[in-house]
């Protein structure tokens, strides 16, 4: 069998071999054991550095055994392609490909705290020779596993990102070089990258360098995007060399947690790019160090990643189970160990969200190096936990045939749609970062910085972080879910998708995401918006008129006033006034207006003046926030600041999808065909009575068939009532009569 019908119905298990762990004579009881538990799917890390043990010489054995053990108890192995390991051999022939540091100093090969192995972090790609080298080794793979009964697919580029796969941005001659290529076709000529760049005297283009410190300007934001562009280009370049040679494997990769948010200028996160190319998207999340505090950010991972991922199937390819002694510090001990039940409440969380597929990133832990007896089910020898007791129930739950119809649904589009725009966060990070090395925060985990001490850029006179985008996101989209509001992302080409989209921190918005917010409007679009929209076009030049003159008749408003008040809005809330709403906080900045075509909505408590406006345009209507209210919700966790989203979803004329009385229970409605379930998860330490009730749209409830067993749930009308245990799930199929 071929394609993805190999895998069972609902792939579950956890990431099993990387060469050091878990011993040799441990592996035949852990598959059996994993097989009794339910377990069906295995990644493997396959490292080119313990492979290709010399020249054309490869050791498979070990592998080969986690194929025919998988074979022989119905565990599908997902080979995730290491090329970033390097053998040691390849070190010695090619140490001109080797990364370089901006000084010219070359990154030798590194243990790495995720195999306890060297190798790493391999070399530098952009150099013919090591591609030439690195590209043998992926075909060797392909060929020597193809048609094999025991593999399920390649994951590629692991967490694709380049923290994961490289020390630091490599500067060696031939990126540069590169960087100069990419340059060329953007600018056309030296000229005109002097005029944009602002960097005048360039008579040849070898002069042209990267630059040596970040900052908001344009070589350094052209540099992060090369940067990106390079690497999803080898990211590519790796899945064509493997179907290549295997024409019919399945490929899969995975992002970290919602990096996309915070880390695109240092590692070129970007779930949108990485899911293109692929059959299966997933994503590394369910921390293991804070596991009742980030509760929200588990359902932002899924959120976040099924939103990028384009309608492809995603997995939670890492859900951490298990505990981690790595930064920790302030933590209390309660946060540190997950019970069994936040185990089950994570892993139906991670369903709700609509995942295809649950692996563990330890199904044990490792035995040696930084991050030894972590995130496992199972206990560093192998044994049973009540936590992979808790799982077992889940993966046997999951793949019950009674469960096929729950996972042939997805989960309706949300409510409201929260655009991402990695230009304004490469700029924000940028802005706010100004002071420091951008190197401070880039280097094997073992060779140049401890983890548990890395800090973000930091700028040291407004003490805002390089996170300052990823919070204001990540303050919207938490108080949306606090009012049980689902909120999607969405990039600039997909905005018609939603009907209603909010636009977070958007201080520097590009030339095409402003006519894409314009067309939206003016095809019929609801667009919401935090204040200062492109204040910065994207070279990082402040305009003078505010906003600009295509934003200022989209919102109807002028600015009057901006004051930019990050340390103070942290500490203690602005207040403004909007709708019925009387103490919604203020963040990061303020921005009052004179309205022109728009109608006066909202005023500054304190500050007086205008701080919303509303405006017709074309077909559709647009609200200016002279704030970031997602900053204000991160920093001050409020009731009226909370009632603001609610208050936002109302004003756009949006009806809720599902409408539960709890904050701390979440419910997701999933559909297909003419086939709806009902997902509802308690994530609180106590039985809950809920009741949610579906919009209007959906009609009424013509019958129920539950999928968890909860034998007092029960329907009237549009709503379902039924009592949750603690850390539980209920899921129910639906028939709705408007299905």
């Amino acid at each position: 069998m071929q394609g993805y019908e190999q895998f069972a119905q609902f792939p579950f298990g956890g990431v099993y071999y990387r060469v050091s762990n878990p011993p040799r004579e441990d592996w035949e009881r852990d598959y059996r054991q994993a097989a009794r538990d339910g377990m069906n799917t295995f990644r493997h890390w396959f490292l080119w550095s313990a492979v290709e043990r010399a020249p054309g010489r490869f050791d498979w054995e070990p592998y080969d055994r986690q194929l025919e053990l998988g074979a022989k108890y119905g565990i599908k192995a997902i080979l995730a392609e290491i090329t970033h390991s390097a053998p040691q051999w390849a070190y010695a022939k090619l140490p001109h490909t080797m990364y370089e540091d901006q000084n010219g100093h070359k990154f030798p090969p590194v243990m790495m705290e995720s195999t306890g192995t060297g190798g790493y972090y391999g070399l530098c790609l952009d150099n013919d020779e090591a591609l030439a080298l690195a590209g043998s080794w992926l075909t060797e793979l392909a060929t020597h596993y193809r048609g094999n009964p025991g593999l399920g697919g390649y994951d590629i580029y692991n967490e694709s990102n380049l923290f994961s796969c490289q020390p630091e941005y490599c500067h060696c001659p031939v990126t540069r070089q590169k960087f100069r290529e990419w340059l060329k076709a953007k600018y056309g000529d030296l000229q005109n990258l002097s005029e944009v760049w602002r960097r005048h005297g360039y008579t040849e283009w070898s002069q042209v360098a990267p630059p040596a410190l970040p900052g908001p300007y344009p070589d350094f934001m052209d540099w992060v995007r090369f940067r990106a562009d390079n690497m999803y280009r080898l990211i590519k370049w790796r899945i064509d060399t493997i179907k290549a040679a295997d024409p019919d494997a399945v490929i899969a990769c995975h992002v970290t947690d919602d990096c996309s948010l915070y880390r695109y200028v240092d590692a070129a996160d970007d779930v949108w790019r990485s899911a293109e190319n692929v059959e299966i998207m997933g994503y590394t999340g369910g921390n293991g160090n804070h596991w009742d505090s980030w509760d929200w950010q588990r359902w932002l991972h899924g959120d976040l990643t099924r939103s990028g991922s384009g309608g492809k199937r995603f997995w939670a390819c890492e859900l951490a189970a298990g505990p981690s002694w790595k930064g920790l510090s302030g933590l209390p001990r309660e946060e540190r160990i997950p019970s069994p039940g936040q185990v089950r409440s994570a892993e139906f969380a991670a369903m709700a969200a609509g995942v295809s597929g649950i692996l563990n990133c330890r199904w044990r832990p490792l035995q040696n190096g930084h991050v030894f007896g972590s995130f496992a089910y199972y206990d560093t020898d192998g044994a049973p936990t009540d936590r992979s007791e808790a799982a077992s129930r889940t993966a046997k739950w999951a793949n019950a045939p009674e469960q096929k119809p729950l996972f042939a649904a997805c989960p309706v589009r949300g409510d409201i749609g929260i655009l991402f725009e990695p230009d304004s966060e490469v700029f924000l990070t940028a802005l706010f970062g100004t002071n420091l090395y951008h190197t401070n925060t880039m280097g094997p985990w073992n060779y140049r910085y401890d983890p548990a001490k890395l800090k973000p850029l930091q700028d040291y006179a407004t003490g805002i972080d390089s996170t300052a985008y990823a919070n204001a996101v990540r303050g919207a989209y938490q108080a949306f879910m606090d009012c049980n509001i689902q909120a999607d992302f969405v990039k600039k080409e997909d905005l018609e998708q939603y009907g209603a989209v909010y636009v977070p921190c958007p201080l520097m918005l590009p030339e095409a995401a402003v006519e894409a917010l314009r067309e939206y409007v003016r095809d019929g679009g609801t667009l919401i918006s935090e204040g200062a929209p492109a204040y910065f076009d994207e070279t990082g030049f402040l305009c003078g008129t505010q906003p600009c003159a295509a934003l200022s008749e989209l919102f109807g408003a002028q600015q009057s006033y901006i004051e930019f008040l990050p340390d103070l809005l942290e500490k203690e809330p602005e207040p403004f006034c909007i709708g019925d709403i009387s103490g919604a906080a203020a963040g990061l900045y303020l921005q009052k207006y004179t309205p022109t075509t728009g109608r006066a909505l909202g005023e500054y408590v304190n500050l007086g003046g205008t701080a919303a406006v509303e405006n017709r345009f074309g077909d559709g209507r647009a609200l200016l926030i002279g704030t970031s209210p997602g900053m204000g919700y991160w920093h001050h966790k409020t009731g009226e600041a909370r009632a603001l989203y609610a208050w936002l979803l109302e004003w756009a004329g949006i009806e809720q999808t599902l409408v539960t009385n709890s904050r701390r229970v979440m419910a997701r409605l999933h559909q297909g065909g003419e086939y709806s379930a009902l997902w509802v998860v308690n994530n609180s330490l106590h039985d809950t009575d809920v009741r949610v009730t579906l919009a209007s749209r959906f009609g009424g409830i013509a019958g129920m068939t539950q999928h968890t067993g909860l034998p007092d749930a029960r329907f009237e009308g549009r709503t379902v009532s039924v009592r949750v245990p603690a850390q539980d799930a209920f899921v129910a199929g639906l028939r709705l009569t408007n299905n």
